[in-house]
């Protein structure tokens, strides 16, 4: 019977193996921004890379993967399992946009966490605003907003919110959170939320 067996599994068809992924399962108490910095990633590539519709209900136990080649960076005594070792070290570009759907408000508190965005098409298309450069194609509404990625003047990648019906801006800080709504002040906010709101091809209107 052994040999049948064996002849049997013989027979079966031989898949193609993956590489592994680094994946990290979620112990209790543990949150999105305690992970990322266990890993000392952008919280925006975790909710990328699993598709996560709402990151404050990430139940433990979830087994989340990472990017390629990722390793702890400190030590939390959590658990760790299928780190993969680097083979190249990936770059982030302005341009790298996955589609996550975040929870923009008006209210947005300084915790919440930043989306990422898919682009609208091949091209992008960037513009200037001040200090900023924004991704016209990339725009997406999402919780009333519209949300697209931009880079500051320091050349770091960050995210841009504008709620028409508010008149409010909101941009994500150095550590990948939302700030909080504030009307602009500056000219070139002034200008950001006009062109934002008066696109139809992104307010639907």
């Amino acid at each position: 019977m052994r040999r049948a067996l064996l002849a049997l599994l013989l027979l079966l068809p031989v898949l193609p193996l993956r590489a592994a992924e680094p994946v990290h399962v979620v112990q209790q108490k543990e949150t999105l921004s305690s992970i990322a910095r266990l890993y000392g990633i952008p919280v925006a590539t975790l909710i990328s890379l699993n598709a996560i519709d709402d990151p404050d209900k990430v139940k433990w136990g979830t087994s989340l993967r990472l990017p390629a080649g990722t390793r702890p960076v400190e030590s939390t005594g959590t658990a760790v399992t299928a780190v993969a070792t680097p083979t190249a070290t990936p770059t982030a570009t302005p341009t790298a946009k996955p589609e996550v759907k975040p929870e923009i408000r008006t209210t947005t508190p300084a915790t919440a966490r930043p989306p990422v965005l898919a682009k609208r098409s091949a091209a992008p298309d960037w513009r200037n605003y001040g200090p900023l450069q924004v991704d016209w194609n990339a725009w997406r509404p999402m919780a009333g907003s519209l949300v697209a990625p931009g880079v500051n003047s320091q050349g770091q990648t960050l995210y841009v919110a504008v709620n028409c019906g508010a008149r409010r801006l909101n941009v994500t800080g150095p550590a990948g959170a939302w700030k909080t709504w504030d009307a602009p002040r500056e000219s070139f906010e002034q200008e950001l939320l006009g062109a934002a709101c008066r696109d139809t091809s992104l307010t639907g209107g």
